[in-house]
C-alpha cells in the first residue's frame, strides 16, 4: 500500500511521468504518403500489424498521398509530437529537400528518426526477345550501346522525381550515358510498355518485376545494390560494373521534432524487435526486401547521407518539381 502511495506521489510531483509511463495508452496512427496497394502501402500495414502485436495498441495506417509524399510529412510535422502520430517515410523524405524548394519545411530539423526499417532493391530490366535484348546481354553491353548512341534507348520511369527516375538518373551520371528519359504517370503503366517493347528499359524494385524475370518475360542486367541480392542470385551488382555504384529503395519511421527521447526508445525497440522476429524476416524476403532496424541516431545519419547524395543527382538531372 505504501509502495502505490509513493509511486502516486512521484506521478503528480513529476510532470510527464505518468505517460511517460504508460506509453502507448492508445492507437498510434502510422502516416503514408502513398495511395493503398501500392508497394509502400503494403510494407506499411505488413509492420503495423506486428508493431500493433508488439505494443500492445493498434497502429492505423492512414494514407495521405499527395505532393511528392510532402501532405504526409506536413501531417506529421503539425502532429503533437507524443509518439501517436508516425510516418512512414521512403526516399522522398530525402529527395524532396531538392525536388522541391519551396516545401515549406527541412525535414530533419522538423522530426525524430525512430528507425530504418527495410530496404528494396532495385535491378535495371530489358524486355528478352528483342533486338535490343539481342544486344544487352549484360550490363557492359548495354552501356557500350549507350555511349555509342546517344539518347537512343528510352528509360521508363512513373514519374519525374520518383526513385526510379533518380537512379536512372545516377547510373547515367556514373555510367557516362545518356538516354531518353520517358515519364508516365504512375509505375502501373510502365511495365505494360517495356513487356510489349514500346521504352528500352526502366529501374523496378525486384519486388514488382521479378515475375518477370522467373517467365522468362524480362532480363534483369544489374542489381543496384552493393552486393547482389538473393531473390536474383545470378544477377550482378551494377558495383561489379561501376565501382561504388549503390541505391535502393528504402522505408524507415520518423515522429514529430520534440517526441520525448524515451517515446522514441520504446518506438525503436519494438521495431528492431519486429524486424528479429523469424515470420516478419520471411514476409520481407518474400516480398524481395532486406530487414535493416538500427539506432534512431544512425537512420538519422542515414537520412542526411541520402539527401546529400540525391541533391547532386537532382542537380546533375536538372530535375523540379515545384
Amino acid at each position: 500500500m505504501i509502495v502505490r502511495l509513493l509511486a502516486l506521489v512521484c506521478a503528480l510531483l513529476v510532470p510527464g511521468f505518468a505517460n511517460a509511463e504508460v506509453y502507448p495508452a492508445k492507437p498510434v496512427r502510422l502516416i503514408v504518403g502513398f495511395p493503398p496497394g501500392g508497394p509502400t502501402d503494403v510494407l506499411a500495414r505488413i509492420v503495423a500489424e506486428s508493431l500493433s502485436a508488439k505494443l500492445g495498441v493498434q497502429v492505423l495506417v492512414e494514407n495521405k498521398p499527395g505532393a511528392g509524399t510532402i501532405l504526409a510529412i506536413k501531417e506529421v510535422i503539425a502532429a503533437a509530437p507524443d509518439g501517436y502520430t508516425l510516418l512512414f517515410g521512403s526516399p522522398n523524405v530525402a529527395t524532396n529537400e531538392t525536388l522541391y524548394p519551396n516545401r515549406g519545411y527541412e525535414f530533419l530539423q522538423s522530426t525524430e528518426p525512430v528507425a530504418l526499417v527495410a530496404r528494396g532493391p532495385v535491378a535495371l530490366y530489358v524486355k528478352r526477345g528483342t533486338p535490343d535484348e539481342d544486344r544487352f546481354q549484360t550490363l557492359d553491353s548495354l552501356i557500350g550501346f549507350a555511349k555509342a548512341h546517344p539518347w537512343r534507348l528510352n528509360m521508363a520511369s512513373p514519374g519525374n522525381g520518383t526513385a526510379s527516375h533518380l537512379i536512372g538518373e545516377l547510373f547515367q551520371m556514373r555510367a557516362g550515358v545518356t538516354m531518353t528519359h520517358v515519364p508516365y504517370k504512375g509505375g502501373s503503366q510502365v511495365m505494360p510498355d517495356l513487356l510489349a517493347g514500346r521504352v528500352s528499359l526502366t529501374f523496378d524494385t525486384t519486388t514488382l518485376a521479378l515475375q518477370y524475370v522467373r517467365d522468362g518475360r524480362l532480363r534483369a542486367l544489374g542489381v543496384t545494390t552493393k552486393q547482389r541480392v538473393s531473390v536474383l542470385p545470378d544477377t550482378p551488382a551494377i558495383a561489379e560494373v561501376l565501382p561504388g555504384f549503390e541505391a535502393s529503395n528504402w522505408w524507415g519511421i520518423s515522429a514529430p521534432k520534440g517526441t520525448p527521447a524515451s517515446v522514441v526508445a520504446r518506438l525503436n525497440s519494438a521495431i528492431n524487435s519486429v524486424l528479429g522476429e523469424q515470420e516478419m524476416q520471411k514476409k520481407l524476403t518474400e516480398l524481395g526486401l532486406i530487414p535493416a532496424g538500427g539506432t534512431p541516431s544512425e537512420y538519422g545519419t542515414f537520412i542526411a547521407a541520402e539527401t546529400l547524395k540525391w541533391a547532386d543527382v537532382i542537380r546533375y538531372s536538372g530535375a523540379t518539381l515545384d
